[in-house]
């Protein structure tokens, strides 16, 4: 059976690829615990604000301080911060724009 932390790292790195191959760069930070898991820089970057800081979170829960602290990140560098979640294992991975603390809207990458 896999660890907490094998699981999250697994649903990183499924993430990231899915972001390739869009044709999105993206590098991941592993266990830094940094404010956000994998930036992830669009085909065509004319502006940093289309860069995503993304959290990957497997059942879409984080935390008021973790995701405060992801927006002050993408605030400070102009980029976008982003959830990416799945509800069940393997399934779909669904991704949501943090506009604030509280609120969330659906991104598409």
């Amino acid at each position: 059976m896999s660890t907490p932390y094998q699981r999250g790292a697994a649903f990183e790195l499924r993430v990231k690829a899915e972001l390739e191959d869009r044709g999105w760069l993206v590098t991941r930070s592993p266990g830094s615990r940094s404010p956000f898991d994998l930036m992830a820089v669009p085909p065509v970057a004319y502006r940093l604000d289309n860069v995503a800081l993304v959290q990957c979170k497997l059942r879409g829960v984080i935390s008021r301080a973790d995701a405060a602290a992801l927006g002050r990140v993408a605030e400070t560098f102009g980029c976008e911060p982003v959830l990416a979640y799945t509800m069940q294992a393997r399934g779909a991975v669904h991704y949501k724009y943090l506009t604030n603390a509280l609120a969330w809207v659906s991104w598409a990458p």
